[in-house]
Order: structure tokens, then sequence, then C-alpha cells
């Protein structure tokens, strides 16, 4: 986003994540708090990074662009 984006939260936009192949595989509400989410993610040693800490967190993936 940017500072001169029209978006706001009243929109209801969303984070849509696709997997290598294009298949959605996440949907959810772009401003949402951590704690409401479903699931958490944690970092390869185990620490949860995002999301409700609890057990059995998602492994956290690196962003990145496709070339």
């Amino acid at each position: 986003m940017t500072s001169d984006a029209r978006l706001k939260a009243s929109n209801r936009p969303e984070l849509v994540s696709y997997d290598g192949h294009g298949t959605e595989i996440d949907r959810r509400p772009l401003f949402q708090a951590e704690d409401q989410l479903e699931h958490c993610y944690a970092s390869p040693d185990g620490k949860p990074i995002y999301g409700k800490p609890a057990s059995g967190c998602r492994p956290a993936e690196e962003w990145g662009r496709q070339p």
C-alpha cells in the first residue's frame, strides 16, 4: 500500500496468497488483528512470529517475487 492509497478498512480489503502454480492457498482480511487469525506461524526454530501464539504453528515461509 502507498501513502496515497484510497484503501480503507471499511472497504474490507483482503490479502490473497497463491502457491507456485497460481492456486489460491489463503484469503483473509487485510486489516485483522494478529490474535484473531485462524493460524499462527513460526520461525524455523519454532518461535511463533505471527498470529496468536499456540501449539502447532505452521512454518513461516519467506516472501519473495517470482522472476
